[in-house]
């Protein structure tokens, strides 16, 4: 029982380190990640982190490197953007983009 109960003890004190690194770097991995590595869902989650911050022009520049990565929730996200800021010449080169990415015919 003293073994098992060392054991436990061990391997939840790794669990909570993991769980607290990860809560206060989270914004360092997913850009490290989104810029070194070329994730695209890495940099939409980066972006709406910020977005949840108010660094709207941040998040915009990690929405749009998502969406650079071929990453079409990005894509989407930018065109939501877009939209609701009626710029609609971005707004037909995000939804030209996003019809590219899917494969559609009559783009």
């Amino acid at each position: 029982m003293e073994k098992f109960k060392k054991k436990y003890l061990i391997i939840s004190t790794i669990v909570i380190v993991l769980c607290l690194s990860y809560i206060f770097k989270k914004k360092a991995i997913y850009r490290w990640s989104c810029d070194s590595e070329n994730v695209g869902p890495s940099c939409l989650i980066l972006g709406r982190i910020l977005e949840e911050e108010k660094k709207f022009n941040e998040a915009l520049i990690y929405f749009e490197k998502s969406c650079q990565k071929k990453y079409i929730p990005g894509c989407k996200k930018l065109e939501e953007i877009y939209f609701k800021t009626r710029n609609k010449i971005k707004l037909k080169e995000t939804q030209y983009q996003i019809c590219k990415l899917s494969n559609k015919k009559n783009c």
